[in-house]
């Protein structure tokens, strides 16, 4: 039987938690981004089932599951935030390093993978954990149409930040486009 540090294990672990506590939307929405990884793997279970194409769950759920953990320490930012996302890259940086020196190397090294993969956007499957991961949002704002007022979100800043994550999944694409008109129609979104 191995022994473990499990003191050190433990805090090793409960870095992860972190995620639950940081809020997306700030003043505006009580989602962490915990629930919006939640959230997107639900997304992904369903739409993988209409995509048609052999797509590995396993990888896409490791990506949807590891590409936030950056922001327990860079924080997250929101489409319109044209300020924090110019330090966007900076920030997770930093916050890739604070993860190495508080998390397991296992879990580092896997988180590292799977994060490096979603942000390159290459793979199949790191193309659809980006679709879903731009998509989500949409859902959010279906239920709660203050947020897409109170952000004063543009159907044009939708169309040029997130289309083109879409366009490579037929059905995927076709929510967008319907969830845009329907928050055009409804005036969840501001003039262009």
């Amino acid at each position: 039987m191995v022994k473990l540090d499990y003191f050190e294990e433990i805090e090793s672990l409960k870095v992860f938690y972190k995620l639950k506590e940081i809020i997306r939307y700030k003043g505006i929405n009580n989602e962490s981004v915990a629930e919006h990884v939640y959230s997107s793997i639900v997304l992904a279970k369903y739409f993988l089932k209409k995509v048609d194409e052999n797509l590995d769950e396993n990888i896409i759920f490791n990506l949807i599951l590891y590409h936030d953990i950056v922001e327990i320490f860079a924080g997250d930012v929101c489409l319109g935030d044209d300020k924090k996302l110019e330090n966007k890259k900076e920030n997770e940086s930093n916050a890739i390093n604070t993860l190495k020196e508080k998390i397991s190397n296992e879990l580092f090294e896997e988180f590292k993978y799977y994060f490096d993969e979603f942000e390159k956007n290459k793979t199949r499957e790191a193309k659809f954990a980006n679709a879903i991961d731009k998509i989500d949002p949409y859902f959010e704002c279906w239920s709660k149409p203050e947020i897409t007022k109170k952000l004063k979100i543009s159907a044009k800043q939708l169309k040029g930040k997130k289309e083109k994550y879409f366009k490579e999944f037929d059905v995927i694409y076709d929510f967008y486009i319907y969830l845009t008109d329907y928050f055009k129609k409804n005036n969840y979104l501001v003039e262009d």
